[in-house]
């Protein structure tokens, strides 16, 4: 089980991606901007 008291309180996103023509999906977390995260995972290599 998740243990998500560190993260009760805090400012952020929760986020989910869909990778297109894939069946692949992302969930996250961020505590700086979505775009800021967006930006970050586009320009990351996918293995």
């Amino acid at each position: 089980m998740f243990d998500d008291s560190a993260y009760r309180n805090k400012p952020g996103f929760i986020y989910l991606i869909h990778a297109q023509e894939t069946d692949r999906y992302k969930i996250g977390l961020t505590t700086r901007s979505v775009e800021a995260r967006f930006a970050e995972l586009n320009s990351s290599q996918s293995p």
